[in-house]
C-alpha cells in the first residue's frame, strides 16, 4: 500500500514538487472472511526502469480469492478506511492468433485472442496481458466487462510485435474489481485528453477519509501455447 500526502492541484503556493511519502502511519488490513488482522510494515525498493526509490506498506499474509478485506489507516489521529473483495480467477479455454506481415519492419505483427468463461453470478471486469514481455503492449489492454454476458464464454484480445517464431508463449487474463477498472480507465482518458476542447476527467476514489483506490487484481493460471515457424 502506497501512502502519500496530497493537496489541490491548484495550490500554486506550493513549489516543492515531488511526492510526500507518509512513513509513520499505522496500517492494518482485516481479512473479514478469515477473521484475521494483518499489521503492515514499512518497506522500500527501487522502481525498475527509472531507478526511483519508493516507500510502501507491505502485508504479511497473501490475499485470497473471494475474501473481503477492510483497510484501516491511522495517521496523525486521522482514520482512513476502505474495503474490497478479491475477485475470482478465470481459466483460459484456448488462445488463437492472427499474424500480419509488416512491410516497414519486415516482421510479423500478432493479434492474440484469449477465450475464457465468465464466472456466473459475479459482476467482473477483465484485462489481457500480452504474452511478449518486451512488447510495447505488455501491460494491460482495454477492459472487458461481463455485463449482459454473465456466465458466457468471453473473448479478449491483445497484440505484440517483433516476434521470431518458433516460440512458446504464456497467456494470462486478469480479473479486476470495478474500482480498479474505473480508476485505470479514467487515468488513461485523462492522460490522453490533449485536444483543445477537452475537459478534465474526474478521478473517482473509494477511500473513506482520503483519496485513492483500494481494489484488487487477480490473474488466471498461465496458459502456454506455441507459435510454429
Amino acid at each position: 500500500m502506497y501512502l502519500n500526502l496530497s493537496q489541490s492541484y491548484y495550490n500554486y503556493g506550493d513549489t516543492t514538487g515531488g511526492v510526500r511519502v507518509i512513513k509513520n502511519a499505522t496500517v492494518t488490513i482485516t481479512d473479514v472472511t478469515a477473521n484475521r488482522v494483518d499489521k503492515l510494515f514499512l518497506d522500500s525498493g527501487y522502481i525498475t526502469g527509472n531507478n526511483d526509490m519508493v516507500w510502501y506498506y507491505k502485508v504479511n499474509f497473501a490475499s485470497q480469492i473471494g475474501h473481503h478485506y477492510i483497510a484501516n489507516i491511522n495517521y496523525n489521529s486521522q482514520i482512513v478506511t476502505a474495503e474490497t473483495t478479491i475477485p475470482p480467477a478465470v481459466k483460459i479455454d484456448t488462445v488463437t492468433y492472427e499474424r500480419v506481415f509488416n512491410q516497414s519492419t519486415g516482421r510479423y505483427d500478432y493479434s492474440f485472442h484469449y477465450l475464457f468463461h465468465d464466472i456466473a453470478g459475479e459482476a467482473n471486469f477483465y484485462t489481457a496481458v500480452s504474452p511478449i514481455s518486451y512488447s510495447v503492449n505488455n501491460f494491460y489492454t482495454d477492459f472487458l466487462s461481463d455485463i449482459g454476458h454473465d456466465g458466457q464464454q468471453l473473448e479478449i484480445t491483445t497484440t505484440a510485435n517483433n516476434l521470431y517464431p518458433p516460440l512458446q508463449l504464456n497467456a494470462q487474463v486478469k480479473t479486476v474489481t470495478a474500482a480498479v477498472e474505473k480508476y485505470d480507465t479514467d487515468v488513461w482518458t485523462q492522460d490522453h485528453s490533449n485536444g483543445p476542447l477537452s475537459a478534465p476527467v474526474a478521478i473517482e476514489s473509494n477511500i473513506n477519509g482520503g483519496l485513492g483506490i483500494f481494489g484488487a487484481i487477480f490473474g488466471s493460471p498461465v496458459y502456454k501455447f506455441n507459435i510454429p515457424k
